[in-house]
């Protein structure tokens, strides 16, 4: 079995270079929610798509209830519209 553990080293590599204090601050940074995580991002992101999704629909349904409203304006007697 072939492992590579090039990304673990990398990582290794990465946390040495940084240090004690900025390993703490990172580590702060996440408790305090000033950094967020790539996995809260992509959370985040998907929360906005469906909401504008939502938004969407919603406009859509009521500008067609408008349309239909003003066509039945429109279709009334004269005498009806005042």
């Amino acid at each position: 079995m072939n492992v590579d553990i090039t990304p673990a080293r990398t990582v290794l590599e990465y946390l040495n270079s940084i240090g004690t204090v900025g390993l703490a601050l990172i580590v702060w940074a996440l408790w305090t929610r000033r950094l967020i995580t790539r996995g809260e991002f992509d959370l985040l992101t998907q929360r906005e798509l469906d909401l504008q999704q939502r938004l969407d629909k919603a406009l859509n349904i009521g500008g067609r209830a408008t349309e239909t409203s003003q066509v039945l304006v429109d279709r009334l007697p004269p005498a009806m519209k005042s």
